[in-house]
């Protein structure tokens, strides 16, 4: 079996666009027992399950086209590499989220009111400005 994921990794470094379907079932073991111990250290409550985060591993594989492994030891440590980076950008975006991140800017001036001075004037008021103040 370790021959057949050197020989699936040198046909992907040769340009061969099936070497991931055909490493996936190879590799998925090993993988997942990867994933479930780089989750044991998150936070509790963690949405992103080892499944997860395999998925995520295969999709920044197959967007690096021209990736070439010198062997399984380097394939399972860029694996490595990229899970850790997938759980820093999931941080990353769960942390934006719960800040407001999710939200959209809408700009307070009068072209947002298609030139309405009265309609922007309601506005301001509404919101706690005094009508003679110009924020």
């Amino acid at each position: 079996m370790s021959s057949d994921i050197t020989i699936v990794l040198e046909d992907r470094g040769k340009g061969d666009a099936t070497a991931l379907d055909r490493l996936a079932p190879l590799v998925d073991p090993q993988l997942r027992q990867l994933a479930h111990s780089f989750l044991r250290r998150e936070r509790a409550g963690h949405t992103l399950g080892a499944t997860g985060l395999v998925n995520e591993l295969f999709l920044k594989l197959i967007a690096r086209k021209t990736a070439q492994f010198e062997n399984r030891r380097h394939f399972y440590a860029l694996s490595a590499r990229l899970m850790r980076l997938a759980l820093i950008d999931y941080a990353r975006n769960h942390g934006a989220e719960k800040r407001g991140g999710d939200r959209v800017s809408v700009p307070l001036h009068e072209e947002r009111f298609n030139g309405s001075t009265q309609a922007a004037h309601k506005f301001s008021i509404s919101i706690g400005h005094s009508p003679n103040s110009r924020h």
